[in-house]
This record gives C-alpha cells, sequence and structure tokens, in this order.
C-alpha cells in the first residue's frame, strides 16, 4: 500500500525562504535581471504530489492515477499564533518543529490514502484489511501520531544515540578518554556520514525517487512566484531545483547547531547515559536556535546567510531531481490555492 510507503517519508520540511545560493552561471544571469520578492509560502512534496502552505491555508495536491489533480485546501491554524507565542525566540523554534512534523505527517497520510484509493482491495494483505474493518477512517490518525512517535525515536536513537556510543566503544578499546569537546566534534562528523549515508540509500528507492521530483518541481514553483514569473510549466522550469531554505538546508544546520552547542553546554555527569539524556534535553534550544538562524537567512543575503545555506544546497542534489511536466503541474495547482485573494493578506517575508 502506498500507505506504508509513506512511513518511509516522515521527516520535517521547513517552509522555505529566500536566499541566493551557488548557482551556475546562467541562473545567475537570470536571476540578477529580475528582482526576487521574499515570501513565506512554502511547502512540502507527499506521495504523488505536493502540499503548500500560504498566509491563511494550506492546500495538498495529488495527482490521481486517472490523471486528474485533487486539490485539498483548508484553513491554516497554528497554535503557536494563537497562543503568540511566535513572539518568542527560541522557543517559537522548537514549537515550530513539533507543528510543522504534525502537518507534514498529516499531508503525507492524505496522499498515501488518496493513493490507496487507487489500489484494487485485492491487492492488500489481510493484516491491512483487518486494520481497515478494525479502526476504519481512524486507522490514517492512529498512524499519523505512532510515525510521529516512531520517527523521532528512530531519530534519536540513530543520531544521538549511536554517535554517542559509536565514540565511547571506540574510545574503550584504545584505553583511553576522549576529552568531551572532542568526543562532540567526533560524533557531529558520524551524525552527518550517517545522515548522508541515509539520504543515499533512500534515494535509490524507485517511490522515493519520485518524491524527490515533486520536492523539486515544489522548489521550482515557489522560486517562479518569487520571481513574480507567470506560474506556467515553462516559466518554471527555467528555475532551479535549488532552494537554500528547504528543509534539508534546516536539518544540515541543526547538525551544525548541535556541535556548537553540545560543545559548550558541558554536562553536569560523567556518565555515558547522563551525556545522552543531556543531549537530548538541550534538542529544543538546537531547533529554536536553528530556527533563528534560518529565519535570519530568509530576510538577509549577505556572505555569512549565503554560506549558511551552502552545505544543505549541496546536499540538495540527493534530495531533490528534476521534475516532469505533469509534476510542475500539480505544484503550480498546489501554490495557486493558497495564493491569498486579498491584498492584504500579503505572502512577502
Amino acid at each position: 500500500m502506498c500507505f506504508f510507503k509513506g512511513l518511509l517519508l516522515i521527516r520535517f520540511d521547513v517552509y522555505v525562504v529566500f536566499g541566493r545560493e551557488n548557482l551556475s552561471g546562467k541562473d545567475i544571469d537570470y536571476m540578477e535581471q529580475k528582482k526576487c520578492t521574499p515570501t513565506s509560502i512554502g511547502g512540502q512534496a507527499v506521495i504523488e504530489g505536493i502540499m503548500m502552505k500560504g498566509p491563511t491555508c494550506m492546500a495538498t495536491a495529488i495527482r490521481k492515477a486517472d490523471g486528474s489533480i485533487l486539490v485539498d485546501k483548508k484553513e491554516s491554524k497554528s497554535f503557536i499564533k494563537k497562543l503568540k507565542l511566535n513572539k518568542i525566540p527560541i522557543l517559537r523554534g522548537f514549537l515550530a518543529f513539533f507543528e510543522s512534523m504534525f502537518t507534514g505527517v498529516k499531508c503525507l497520510m492524505f496522499s498515501a490514502k488518496e493513493c490507496d484509493l487507487e489500489e484494487d482491495t485485492e491487492q492488500m494483505s489481510k493484516f491491512e484489511k483487518w486494520l481497515m474493518e478494525k479502526f476504519g477512517d481512524k486507522l490514517f490518525d492512529i498512524f499519523m501520531y505512532i510515525s510521529v512517535f516512531v520517527s523521532l525515536l528512530l531519530g534519536i536513537g540513530l543520531f544521538m544515540i549511536l554517535p554517542k556510543l559509536t565514540v565511547e566503544w571506540v574510545s574503550s578499546l584504545a584505553g583511553t578518554q576522549v576529552h568531551e569537546g572532542i568526543s562532540v566534534l567526533i560524533e557531529g562528523c558520524i551524525r552527518m556520514i550517517l545522515f548522508v549515508c541515509y539520504m543515499l540509500l533512500i534515494s535509490r528507492m524507485k517511490d522515493i525517487q519520485r518524491v524527490f521530483q515533486y520536492h523539486g518541481a515544489e522548489h521550482k514553483t515557489i522560486f517562479a512566484y518569487e520571481y513574480g514569473d507567470e506560474l506556467t510549466v515553462e516559466n518554471v522550469k527555467k528555475h532551479t531545483r535549488f532552494h537554500p531554505r528547504c528543509g534539508t538546508s534546516f536539518l544540515v544546520l541543526v547538525m551544525i547547531v548541535s556541535i556548537i552547542v553540545f560543545f559548550f553546554f558541558v554536562p553536569p555527569a560523567d556518565n555515558v547515559w547522563m551525556k545522552i539524556l543531556w543531549r537530548i534535553a538541550l534538542l529544543p534550544v538546537v531547533a529554536g536556535i536553528s530556527y533563528e538562524l534560518i529565519k535570519f537567512a530568509g530576510k538577509c543575503n549577505n556572505a555569512f546567510t549565503r554560506m549558511l545555506s551552502k552545505p544543505g544546497v549541496w546536499l540538495q542534489h540527493l534530495t531533490t531531481k528534476e521534475p516532469d511536466d505533469s509534476m510542475i503541474e500539480v505544484a503550480i495547482e498546489a501554490l495557486k490555492a493558497v495564493l491569498p485573494s486579498d491584498s492584504s493578506e500579503s505572502t512577502k517575508w
């Protein structure tokens, strides 16, 4: 089922904002001729489609098996804005992480469900049929919360616990004690290697490759809008698929910031598990600082912000692929659905 394939795609996608990147000469020449207007519009690739989020609403556009495009548009509700927590630096970034994760997973589950509707129920396993009969429509809500919980556990296990235990294991084999500062640097390198290897592995899967193509279509379409181009397939195709404020860039920034934070905030105890718990406790600080940096980079265009963006842009060679025309059409429909109809609802950043 497409639904279970979707569980492989649980990841955080921060909403993209404008910034310059390491583009080709042809791209830069084209961009210099037109003025780019920073926007708060962003999105995420899902199964056979794209989610876009605007100032007041969000829309998920799906390419159905019959070739038609289904657009599901909903009002965008943020508890962060409702409680006015978006005015508190650091905290707003940590909360935005979880809010975006739940939003992204919900859209992913919607796309998976639409894929399932196109499949013959005879192809479903007995276990899948039993789940559908037992839980009905609630099944997708259940899996949404389970998916977020499991993805957090796997993320912490793979990128927090494993690097630390690896350093401690090698240290014990060598019969020496590694300085905590050196340990943090080594863990950061291991974390980055694991992340790149993970992306390399999933990028070889056929289903994931199509998601990465939709990811590229999302970036191209947002670029076209920011440059004031008419939203047509030909115009969108002109733009690069590498956007410096993509979720990939955010994740890379999180790993870099974590090295700095863990280096200066030394754990109060020398026990290995206490050190791991200390790092986990500092994750909200890491996410919050990373959010503030990405927000700052979205408003400024200088050597520092371009340097911040480059590692993530390089990694997008793995997480984005060139889309075909049909994928761009889906991205355009998703973007059009969230554009404000009222001039007072500005999309400017």
